[in-house]
């Protein structure tokens, strides 16, 4: 895929309602710039997915195929073609977070169930009682997600920081407690990813108060590991509703599993 191909995507995804914006493939060809897959017949682009590498660990997402092509084996072939393509980055665990009626497609190709993901949406409103958290070094913050991601994000984040530095938040000065990225994008707030310390109280709350002031009142999104229980409590007190739910898979070795408690909201489920 191409910048030029970003059109088409988001036509294809519309189908789907995934909510889906231009900014999320111009991240992912950032992040990964050979891991964008079409599927192409007769000159039309029918079908795609896409593949992030983070090493020792690749994930894959988006995988769509137009309804009048389903059930030729396309989407079958563009993962297989994303396996393929991470395992020769070197990646020894391929994961995905796959929609609950589709899941045996991805059994049959060798994926594992790991655990469920819930969507979680409403308003975000400042309460006016915010204090500016105290902000962390980027090195330090990288060094942290990665504790609980089980692999380095340094190149997303250095990229979320660039594109949203007002509501790039962290905080913690030398011992990192948490940190929270609102994506704010055609008229809502997308929080990928969420991460704080799993034995902190208070440290959820202090960085959603700080979006808050930040992003102004706006309707606001996202999506968290069920081993989560701070993201259910503070879902709670926000006043969001549940929305659907995913499953997290996996193929290959089972590792770099990271610490799914104190992950509130994932970078995204199409790149973990």
């Amino acid at each position: 895929m191409s910048q030029a191909d970003i059109p088409t995507a988001i036509a294809l995804t519309d189908l789907e309602d995934w909510g889906c914006t231009p900014g999320i493939f111009r991240r992912l060809m950032y992040l990964d710039p050979g891991g964008g897959l079409k599927a192409v017949l007769d000159g039309e682009m029918v079908g795609l997915t896409t593949a992030t590498s983070y090493g020792d660990v690749g994930w894959i997402g988006n995988v769509i195929v137009h309804p009048r092509h389903r059930g030729k084996g396309i989407g079958v072939q563009l993962v297989q073609h994303a396996i393929e393509y991470l395992e020769g980055t070197g990646a020894e665990t391929v994961r995905l977070n796959s929609y609950i009626h589709v899941t045996f497609l991805y059994g049959a190709l060798g994926f594992k169930g790991e655990f469920e993901n819930v969507r979680y949406n409403g308003v975000i409103k400042p309460s006016g009682d915010s204090a500016p958290p105290s902000s962390s070094r980027f090195g330090d913050v990288v060094s942290f997600d990665e504790r609980y991601f089980g692999c380095s994000r340094r190149r997303l984040l250095w990229r979320l920081r660039k594109e949203f530095p007002q509501s790039f938040i962290s905080t913690g000065n030398d011992d990192v407690k948490g940190y929270i990225v609102g994506q704010v994008e055609e008229g809502s707030c997308e929080i990928a990813p969420w991460v704080v310390d799993h034995r902190s109280k208070d440290c959820a709350r202090e960085l959603w108060r700080a979006l808050a002031a930040r992003v102004g009142e706006t309707r606001v999104a996202f999506t968290a590991p069920v081993p989560c229980e701070q993201a259910s409590l503070i879902a709670r007190w926000a006043g969001l509703r549940k929305g659907f739910r995913t499953l997290r898979m996996y193929r290959g070795r089972r590792g770099h599993r990271g610490r799914p408690a104190g992950t509130i909201a994932l970078g995204g489920l199409e790149k973990g």
